[in-house]
């Protein structure tokens, strides 16, 4: 699957910031394989994005990751990708 986020002078500034259950120095037993945040700011992307991928589990994972990024106040759009 291809897809791509395009950021143009109108959007900034923002902040963009990708938590992962693979790649980084935390220890995770998430559900997703990461959930990528664009928002106001970086601050708020990363909280929105620690919540989402903590409350992103069990049944309707997706719908409890978007759920929950609605929640999170500046938030413009997150990327949710599930372990295969």
């Amino acid at each position: 699957m291809l897809f791509a986020l395009k950021i143009v002078p109108k959007d900034v500034p923002i902040g963009i910031v990708t938590s992962s259950r693979k790649y980084g120095h935390a220890l995770s037993f998430r559900e997703t394989d990461s959930v990528t945040v664009v928002a106001e700011t970086t601050g708020s992307a990363d909280a929105a994005a620690t919540a989402i991928c903590n409350a992103a589990k069990g049944k309707d994972t997706v719908e409890r990751g978007l759920m929950k990024a609605k929640e999170v106040k500046g938030v413009k759009g997150v990327i949710i990708v599930l372990r295969a």
